[in-house]
């Protein structure tokens, strides 16, 4: 009992291009798996690379937000303690304005009191210079 699938049977010249032409696909198909599977290794590694990369540029825009971030509140703080300090001189400003006020106020009145005691005083020398 010879034939094709048998132990010992001589392949017919069909099952031999059969098994080659099988061959020769597995082997396309292998070599197309391989490819792809080298192709999708590159790709990991090139995504892994960005990924990298992408971490350290995130690690750093975090610090510079972080910088950015107290330098602002510094900047705040600077900003409330001046505006506090202005507040301030303005507020003895209006006192100082006050009190020259009531210096002037002061003043105006004892101009007005010399007036007043050197035009008596000037009554008084008339008189006394026509009693002589």
């Amino acid at each position: 009992m010879s034939g094709p699938g048998r132990p010992g049977a001589t392949p017919t010249d069909e099952s031999t291009v059969n098994v080659r032409e099988i061959e020769r696909m597995t082997v396309a198909l292998l070599t197309q798996y391989k490819r792809t599977a080298d192709d999708m290794r590159e790709t990991c590694k090139k995504a892994e690379e960005e990924r990298s990369e992408l971490a350290v540029k995130l690690h750093s825009e975090k610090e510079n937000a972080e910088n950015l971030s107290i330098t602002l509140n510094e900047r705040t703080a600077e900003v409330d303690t001046l505006t506090r300090e202005k507040n301030d001189a303005l507020s003895q400003l209006e006192t100082v304005s006050e009190e020259a006020q009531h210096l002037r106020n002061a003043l105006a009145q004892r101009n007005q009191e010399y007036e007043n005691l050197k035009a008596k005083n000037q009554k008084l020398e008339a008189k006394l210079e026509e009693s002589r």
